[in-house]
């Protein structure tokens, strides 16, 4: 079926929005190349890329883009793919045909035939991203945990309590010291691990 010229039915916000995304991924020839896992993380966390994605590989077969189209305006929308309406359709199948289908093909996660307007999903379009820890959660979860480890020893020590209060003052530094370096060793074990998580279970995170 003949489409009528995109930008017709393109808002003004859609527009400009989808020109902040082409400068964000056009950067400096003298940039490095950026990490694959991060940038096909930062692909799929728009939600009409995440849920064109996710529709795909549900149906494993190759789709024409105005099926594809309504069922991810009804995800949007909330609502059964037969109460979607015409213009809530079109408004997505246009911006799925000139800017994130081109966006998802180029990446390896789709294949996308402009011309016949259909979309089907590629061998390999479910990779093993590698997730960097957050250093300043670790952290933060470290430094509450000696914290708190740090206040309930002192504590129980002060109040004499079993085990605790026959400690000397030097076997409580000592023991506290320990507990601190253990706390480091694991810190840094976290941080120097890249756990391979499935692409799918990455976007169930993003949630």
């Amino acid at each position: 079926m003949a489409h009528q010229p995109a930008s017709t039915h393109t808002s003004d916000a859609e527009r400009t929005a989808f020109d902040d995304e082409r400068v964000a991924a056009s950067p400096d020839a003298d940039d490095p190349a950026p990490d694959r896992s991060e940038a096909l993380i930062e692909l799929l966390a728009n939600a009409r890329r995440r849920y064109l994605w996710q529709y795909i590989r549900r149906e494993d077969r190759e789709i024409p883009l105005q099926e594809a189209s309504k069922a991810v305006a009804a995800r949007e929308l909330d609502k059964p793919p037969s109460a979607v309406t015409y213009d809530e359709r079109k408004s997505v199948y246009t911006s799925l045909l000139q800017f994130h289908c081109p966006k998802m093909a180029d990446a390896g996660l789709i294949e996308f035939d402009r011309r016949a307007a259909r979309v089907s999903p590629c061998e390999g379009s479910n990779p093993v991203v590698e997730l960097e820890p957050d250093r300043r959660r670790v952290g933060a979860t470290v430094l509450g945990a000696v914290g708190l480890s740090t206040f309930v020893t002192v504590g129980a020590w002060r109040l004499g309590l079993p085990v605790f209060g026959a400690l000397t003052l030097e076997a409580l530094a000592i023991a506290l010291g320990i507990a601190v370096a253990v706390a480091c060793s694991l810190y840094y074990s976290v941080l120097r691990s890249t756990p391979a998580v499935e692409f799918d279970e990455v976007l169930r995170r993003l949630r």
